[in-house]
């Protein structure tokens, strides 16, 4: 695929993130639950792999049709993984920023 047919399927992709006092995590175009535990969540959103770690966390929803998520506990970091996307890439976080 090239660099401007990944750019045009990214545009058309939809994924967004409502973190609220860091311990309420709401989260739409998530297309797969990967793994999760009281540690960490995996999940495979429109726009690649979506990590979640924390502590004591758990998904409270999980509605497929809606491609809906919402985790709950404390989260600590939050990292997407720019290779799931085919592209070479460094994760990239706001787990800097949370900490």
């Amino acid at each position: 695929m090239s660099r401007s047919e990944e750019e045009k399927k990214e545009q058309a992709a939809h994924h967004a993130l409502h973190l609220q006092d860091r311990s309420l995590l709401r989260l739409d175009g998530v297309e797969e639950v990967l793994r999760f535990d009281e540690r960490s969540v995996l999940l495979r959103t429109e726009l690649g792999l979506l990590s979640i770690d924390g502590e004591e966390l758990q998904l409270t929803q999980l509605d497929t049709e809606h491609h809906l998520v919402t985790v709950c506990g404390r989260v600590v970091g939050i990292f997407y993984d720019d290779r799931s996307n085919g592209r070479e890439g460094k994760k990239r976080g706001l787990g800097a920023l949370l900490r």
